[in-house]
């Protein structure tokens, strides 16, 4: 299996066979279209907006995947896998927990991200944390500005910004910094965050932020909480 990494103890035969049944299957154009219409369609517009220049470009299904979640590639292929239906959960829990990323997010991992000072939002709650302290907004009062704050920071994590194009009803290109500004306003959210919304060009909103200090936390399902690593 050419594009899983060697490693020094190999995953066991089982693992390997079930990986490369997988792949065989996901890497086809079907696999890639029934993926492309499950995604949102910010995550569309990330990649390119084009479901067959996605899949040459970043390498088909797998790679698509690899480009929207920052996984490795053993990863990439067991949840594009999954995600298409062609696994159930077990296998998927089975596998991830044989590669060694199977990933039950605890409070004690959330507890350790927001004491090392980072920018960091759980999803479940609606809480958000800067600098070791949680931030003072109801955010279930504002669902417009946790989804956009969720969306700068998750955009900030690959490197990019916000623009009115990631909202599917929104075709106001101020929308982005018109939005900052009230996020900016409310009250407790912290000044000096609301420095590093900066403005990136064409209506864009970019937050200044290392994509290592921003760490989000968003449910998977009703039991399991997963960091989103890009």
């Amino acid at each position: 299996m050419s594009d899983i990494p060697k490693r020094c103890d190999p995953y066991p035969p089982k693992v390997m066979a079930e990986l490369q049944r997988l792949r065989s299957l996901v890497q086809h154009l079907m696999s890639a279209q029934r993926l492309w219409d499950r995604l949102a369609p910010q995550e569309r517009r990330r990649l390119g907006g084009d479901l067959v220049a996605a899949y040459d470009r970043y390498g088909r299904t797998v790679g698509i995947w690899k480009e929207l979640r920052g996984v490795s590639q053993p990863r990439a292929i067991v949840e594009a896998a999954y995600q298409v239906g062609l696994t159930d959960e077990a296998t998927k829990n089975w596998l991830l927990r044989e590669i060694g990323e199977l990933d039950f997010t605890t409070e004690d991992t959330i507890e350790t991200a927001v004491a090392s000072g980072s920018l960091v939002l759980v999803e479940r709650g609606r809480v958000a944390y800067w600098k070791g302290d949680r931030i003072g907004v109801s955010w279930p009062k504002h669902p417009a500005l946790w989804e956009f704050f969720w969306l700068l920071c998750a955009q900030a994590k690959v490197g990019d910004g916000v623009s009115h194009t990631h909202f599917e009803t929104v075709e106001n290109r101020d929308y982005p910094s018109k939005t900052k500004h009230r996020l900016c306003k409310l009250s407790g959210f912290p000044e000096d965050l609301g420095l590093l919304i900066k403005s990136a060009g064409s209506g864009r909103q970019k937050l200044d932020v290392p994509p290592s200090q921003i760490r989000l936390f968003k449910v998977e399902t009703v039991e399991i909480l997963r960091e989103v690593t890009g």
